[in-house]
Protein backbone atom coordinates (compact mmCIF):
# COMPACT_ATOMS: atom_id res chain seq x y z
CA UNK A 1 0.00 0.00 0.00
CA UNK A 2 2.87 2.38 -0.66
CA UNK A 3 1.44 4.71 -3.33
CA UNK A 4 -2.17 4.38 -2.27
CA UNK A 5 -3.64 7.20 -0.20
CA UNK A 6 -4.84 5.79 3.07
CA UNK A 7 -7.70 7.18 5.11
CA UNK A 8 -6.77 8.97 8.33
CA UNK A 9 -8.49 8.07 11.62
CA UNK A 10 -11.53 10.35 11.28
CA UNK A 11 -11.98 9.33 7.64
CA UNK A 12 -11.68 5.69 8.59
CA UNK A 13 -14.31 6.12 11.32
CA UNK A 14 -16.75 7.47 8.72
CA UNK A 15 -15.87 4.66 6.28
CA UNK A 16 -16.57 2.19 9.07
CA UNK A 17 -19.94 3.82 9.84
CA UNK A 18 -20.94 3.87 6.16
CA UNK A 19 -19.92 0.23 5.81
CA UNK A 20 -22.60 -0.60 8.39
CA UNK A 21 -25.34 1.55 6.80
CA UNK A 22 -24.93 3.45 3.53
CA UNK A 23 -28.37 5.05 3.88
CA UNK A 24 -27.44 7.39 6.76
CA UNK A 25 -27.77 11.13 6.93
CA UNK A 26 -24.70 13.27 7.57
CA UNK A 27 -26.24 14.26 10.89
CA UNK A 28 -26.47 10.62 12.04
CA UNK A 29 -22.94 9.93 10.72
CA UNK A 30 -21.68 12.92 12.72
CA UNK A 31 -23.47 11.66 15.84
CA UNK A 32 -22.01 8.17 15.56
CA UNK A 33 -18.51 9.48 14.74
CA UNK A 34 -18.65 11.97 17.61
CA UNK A 35 -17.72 14.94 15.41
CA UNK A 36 -19.53 18.06 14.23
CA UNK A 37 -21.84 18.07 11.23
CA UNK A 38 -19.61 20.59 9.44
CA UNK A 39 -16.51 18.44 9.92
CA UNK A 40 -18.46 15.38 8.76
CA UNK A 41 -19.36 17.22 5.57
CA UNK A 42 -15.71 18.17 4.97
CA UNK A 43 -14.51 14.61 5.60
CA UNK A 44 -17.13 13.11 3.28
CA UNK A 45 -16.08 15.53 0.51
CA UNK A 46 -12.44 14.55 1.13
CA UNK A 47 -13.34 10.84 0.95
CA UNK A 48 -15.13 11.43 -2.37
CA UNK A 49 -12.08 13.31 -3.70
CA UNK A 50 -9.75 10.49 -2.56
CA UNK A 51 -11.98 7.92 -4.23
CA UNK A 52 -13.10 6.09 -1.08
CA UNK A 53 -16.83 6.76 -1.42
CA UNK A 54 -19.30 7.64 -4.14
CA UNK A 55 -22.43 9.65 -3.53
CA UNK A 56 -25.73 9.00 -5.25
CA UNK A 57 -28.62 11.44 -4.88
CA UNK A 58 -31.90 9.62 -4.41
CA UNK A 59 -33.90 12.86 -4.22
CA UNK A 60 -33.36 16.39 -2.85
CA UNK A 61 -33.25 15.16 0.74
CA UNK A 62 -31.87 11.62 0.42
CA UNK A 63 -28.29 10.64 -0.39
CA UNK A 64 -26.82 7.14 -0.62
CA UNK A 65 -23.13 6.59 0.13
CA UNK A 66 -21.29 3.72 -1.56
CA UNK A 67 -17.87 2.49 -0.47
CA UNK A 68 -15.52 1.99 -3.38
CA UNK A 69 -13.19 -1.01 -3.71
CA UNK A 70 -10.40 1.36 -2.66
CA UNK A 71 -12.15 1.95 0.70
CA UNK A 72 -12.71 -1.76 1.20
CA UNK A 73 -9.02 -2.49 0.51
CA UNK A 74 -7.98 0.23 2.98
CA UNK A 75 -10.34 -1.18 5.61
CA UNK A 76 -9.01 -4.70 5.05
CA UNK A 77 -5.42 -3.46 5.31
CA UNK A 78 -6.19 -1.69 8.61
CA UNK A 79 -7.90 -4.78 10.00
CA UNK A 80 -4.96 -6.98 9.02
CA UNK A 81 -2.45 -4.48 10.49
CA UNK A 82 -4.42 -4.33 13.75
CA UNK A 83 -4.55 -8.11 13.94
CA UNK A 84 -0.82 -8.38 13.23
CA UNK A 85 0.07 -5.83 15.96
CA UNK A 86 -2.24 -7.58 18.43
CA UNK A 87 -0.69 -10.99 17.75
CA UNK A 88 2.83 -9.57 18.23
CA UNK A 89 1.73 -8.10 21.57
CA UNK A 90 0.23 -11.42 22.67
CA UNK A 91 3.41 -13.31 21.76
CA UNK A 92 5.52 -10.76 23.66
CA UNK A 93 3.31 -11.15 26.74
CA UNK A 94 3.60 -14.94 26.51
CA UNK A 95 7.41 -14.70 26.23
CA UNK A 96 7.63 -12.39 29.26
CA UNK A 97 5.50 -14.77 31.30
CA UNK A 98 7.67 -17.73 30.23
CA UNK A 99 10.89 -15.90 31.17
CA UNK A 100 9.42 -15.10 34.57
CA UNK A 101 8.30 -18.72 35.04
CA UNK A 102 11.87 -19.88 34.39
CA UNK A 103 13.24 -17.25 36.78
CA UNK A 104 10.73 -17.86 39.60
CA UNK A 105 10.10 -21.60 39.43
CA UNK A 106 12.56 -22.35 42.25
CA UNK A 107 10.67 -25.39 43.43
CA UNK A 108 10.79 -26.78 39.89
CA UNK A 109 7.09 -27.58 40.08
CA UNK A 110 5.41 -29.09 37.05
CA UNK A 111 2.13 -27.38 37.87
CA UNK A 112 1.31 -23.70 38.00
CA UNK A 113 -1.71 -22.03 39.49
CA UNK A 114 -3.14 -19.21 37.40
CA UNK A 115 -5.33 -16.72 39.21
CA UNK A 116 -7.86 -14.81 37.14
CA UNK A 117 -10.41 -15.22 34.41
CA UNK A 118 -9.46 -12.86 31.60
CA UNK A 119 -7.45 -12.65 28.40
CA UNK A 120 -4.14 -12.39 30.26
CA UNK A 121 -4.89 -15.61 32.18
CA UNK A 122 -5.51 -17.33 28.83
CA UNK A 123 -2.09 -16.16 27.61
CA UNK A 124 -0.52 -17.38 30.88
CA UNK A 125 -2.22 -20.76 30.39
CA UNK A 126 -0.83 -20.94 26.85
CA UNK A 127 2.65 -20.01 28.11
CA UNK A 128 2.55 -22.72 30.80
CA UNK A 129 1.23 -25.40 28.45
CA UNK A 130 3.93 -24.59 25.93
CA UNK A 131 6.51 -25.17 28.67
CA UNK A 132 4.92 -28.57 29.40
CA UNK A 133 3.57 -27.38 32.75
CA UNK A 134 0.10 -28.22 33.98
CA UNK A 135 -1.88 -25.03 34.54
CA UNK A 136 -4.55 -25.08 37.21
CA UNK A 137 -6.88 -22.15 36.79
CA UNK A 138 -8.56 -20.51 39.77
CA UNK A 139 -11.04 -18.01 38.39
CA UNK A 140 -11.30 -15.86 41.51
CA UNK A 141 -8.98 -15.73 44.45
CA UNK A 142 -10.62 -16.18 47.85
CA UNK A 143 -9.30 -17.03 51.30
CA UNK A 144 -10.88 -20.49 50.92
CA UNK A 145 -8.87 -21.45 47.84
CA UNK A 146 -5.66 -19.92 49.23
CA UNK A 147 -4.77 -23.36 50.57
CA UNK A 148 -5.15 -24.82 47.06
CA UNK A 149 -2.08 -22.86 46.01
CA UNK A 150 0.18 -25.28 47.86
CA UNK A 151 3.81 -25.25 46.74
CA UNK A 152 2.95 -24.49 43.12
CA UNK A 153 4.16 -21.47 41.23
CA UNK A 154 1.36 -18.91 41.22
CA UNK A 155 0.80 -16.65 38.22
CA UNK A 156 -1.49 -13.82 39.20
CA UNK A 157 -3.52 -12.44 36.30
CA UNK A 158 -6.08 -10.90 38.63
CA UNK A 159 -6.00 -7.58 40.46
CA UNK A 160 -5.90 -9.26 43.88
CA UNK A 161 -2.47 -9.79 45.38
CA UNK A 162 -1.25 -12.95 47.02
CA UNK A 163 1.73 -12.98 49.36
CA UNK A 164 3.76 -15.99 48.33
CA UNK A 165 7.43 -16.52 47.58
CA UNK A 166 6.86 -18.58 44.46
CA UNK A 167 4.64 -15.97 42.84
CA UNK A 168 4.47 -13.97 39.60
CA UNK A 169 2.36 -10.85 39.29
CA UNK A 170 1.77 -10.49 35.55
CA UNK A 171 1.00 -6.79 35.89
CA UNK A 172 4.48 -6.15 37.27
CA UNK A 173 6.23 -7.82 34.33
CA UNK A 174 4.17 -6.25 31.58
Amino acid sequence: MTNIKKANESEFRIIDILDEDKNMTQRSIAGQAGISLGLTNIIIKRLVKKGFIKIRNMNKKRILYHLTPKAIVDKSYRTYSYFERTMKDIVQIREKIQKEIIRKNKLDSRAVVILGNNEISEIAKWAAQEMKLKPVIIKTFTRKNKTDLGKSLVINCDKNHVKKSNYINVFEIL
